[in-house]
């Protein structure tokens, strides 16, 4: 029961957190002359969106919209939005085997179904790549800002 509160509550933290990145992104994008460069933070910035998903990560596997969000305030186009997403998070989930491993985490029941899902990972992917060649940088952006917010909200309702 404990650990279902603190989950629950962790979800709605969580879930704040993003909402409230979400809204302070947009904020500062529809305040600033087009015409002006918005700054894109310093190390305080980094090092507030590094343990904002350091702890996203740790507690709900959330950090995506949180560096997502990082990412659109450095302003990187969407190929390196992308690329650099797929690289921080291939190292982070490796990272966690050391710490997985021991606790019992990886079964052979649990890696059977990763390896009958990867059929659904290769599609999604080849599926995804086409998709995102076809959107505009601004559809993109924009793509990223709902789709964080609807995964803010699910982790509060949830």
């Amino acid at each position: 029961m404990r650990d279902t509160v603190w989950k629950s509550a962790g979800n709605v933290l969580i879930g704040g957190l993003i909402l409230t990145m979400v809204v302070v992104h947009a904020w500062r994008v529809r305040r600033a002359d087009p015409a002006a460069n918005l700054p894109t933070g310093g190390r305080g910035q980094a090092a507030f969106f590094g343990i904002a998903a350091g702890f996203t990560t740790f507690l709900a596997n959330a950090a995506g919209p949180v560096m997502n969000l990082y990412f659109l305030a450095k302003r990187f186009p969407k190929e390196q939005l992308i690329g650099t997403g797929a690289w921080f998070f291939l190292v982070v989930n490796v990272s966690k085997i050391p710490i997985y491993a021991p606790l019992g985490q990886f079964t052979s029941a649990s890696l059977l179904f990763d390896l009958i899902l990867l059929p659904a990972v290769i599609v999604g992917a080849v599926t995804g790549k086409r998709i995102f060649a076809l959107l505009p940088p601004e559809v993109f952006a924009n793509l990223v800002l709902i789709l964080a917010t609807v995964a803010a909200v699910i982790l509060m309702v949830s």
